[in-house]
């Protein structure tokens, strides 16, 4: 069990194998315990990001996952991360029910998490969800310069508490 929930953490094979086969894990495993059908295009360069970034976009789009598994009611969802220029685009979207964006657990660690990690590396987290009509959750992501990476990684693992607003909720952005 303890095995388990170090893997989903920050699984090893993120490290020896690469982002893009950790997620075609972390997709496939959920998708046999959900039995959700998830559409998945990751672009292989991401696997050329730093540490910092490769595990934001992990536990970013397991705590999508997750989310949609235990909330949404869905059956289809669909991944997409791109490196686009100076950015890493993501879409995390499924045909669910939907929820009301207001209502957000504002001491909760799902979306409200993703956009704090999302954040703490420069990016931008938008959710957007009608009732019965399912949620999009949209990010961008800045790619580090070169030289940047080594700097940023020590900020951001030396430093992460001090970024944090008290109030991390205030800051997610929300429309319906």
């Amino acid at each position: 069990m303890v095995r388990n929930i170090a893997m989903l953490l920050r699984p090893s094979m993120l490290d020896d194998l690469g982002l893009t086969p950790a997620l075609a894990w972390l997709i496939r495993e959920t998708s046999r315990s959900s039995g959700l059908e998830i559409e998945a295009d990751v672009d292989p360069a991401l696997d050329l990001l730093p540490d910092t970034h490769r595990t934001c976009l992990y536990r970013v789009v397991q705590e999508a996952l997750t989310n949609v598994s235990k909330h949404a009611g869905a059956h289809k969802v669909e991944v997409s991360l791109k490196a686009t220029g100076e950015w890493v685009v993501g879409t995390i979207a499924d045909n669910g029910c939907g929820f009301d964006t207001g209502a957000i657990r504002r001491d909760g660690l799902g979306l409200v998490g993703m956009d704090e990690r999302i954040r703490e590396l420069g990016g931008h987290l938008r959710v957007i969800s009608v009732a019965g009509q399912g949620t999009r959750a949209e990010f961008r992501l800045p790619i580090p310069k070169a030289g940047e990476e080594i700097a940023k990684e020590m900020s951001v693992d030396s430093y992460s508490d001090r970024r944090r607003s008290r109030h991390r909720a205030d800051r997610l952005e929300t429309s319906a």
